[in-house]
């Protein structure tokens, strides 16, 4: 970001790149959260890059991929653990009063529709045919051997994972706790 600060263009090389994933959670945890909070300095030390005069990169590279795409994770994420943090809640509660609760399935061609027009499942099944097509596109073209139970849970676990970890790091900005290297 300081060579495009600096008005200099960017030419990337097909190449691959690799890093060394730590064996241990913890270890990754610790790793996620430098990259993360390098991440996050880098958008505050450059913002001024967010401006036309950088072109696709300052009106769609940094605004939507970085930050944008980042915001509506951790939204997501805040907003599936309060879901879940309610429903225990309303077990507990519903429990409490002498509730029990119960777990219906009427299927008919309204409920199917209702189903199938909330957009919270057009996503989902959007993310499922995307994860389908990479998955095969992977299966094709690498010539490794790859394990659907281990690519599955890699797309499905993985991105949930680094979000909590963005949100620990912006916790640990806010109330200034130090992120040791």
């Amino acid at each position: 970001m300081r060579v495009k600060s600096f008005g200099y263009n960017i030419a990337f090389v097909e190449n691959k790149v690799t890093t060394i994933v730590p064996e241990k959670f913890q270890a990754l945890r610790k790793q996620r959260l430098r990259w993360w909070y390098g991440t996050f300095q880098n958008l505050i030390n450059y913002k001024h890059l967010i401006s036309p005069k950088y072109g696709v990169f300052g009106m769609f590279f940094l605004p939507v991929s970085v930050i944008l795409s980042n915001i509506l994770m951790m939204l997501a994420f805040i907003i599936i653990i309060y879901g879940i943090i309610v429903n225990i809640f309303n077990i507990i509660y519903d429990s409490s009063i002498g509730l029990l609760p119960r777990f219906m399935f009427d299927i008919n061609l309204f409920s199917l529709t209702v189903f199938f027009s909330d957009p919270r499942i057009i996503f989902s099944l959007f993310g499922i045919i995307i994860f389908l097509v990479f998955m095969f596109l992977a299966f094709g073209k690498g010539n490794e051997k790859i394990n659907f139970i281990d690519y599955f849970l890699f797309t499905s676990v993985y991105g949930w994972v680094l979000t909590a970890f963005c949100f620990e790091m912006l916790l640990k900005w806010a109330f200034r706790f130090k992120i040791n290297w």
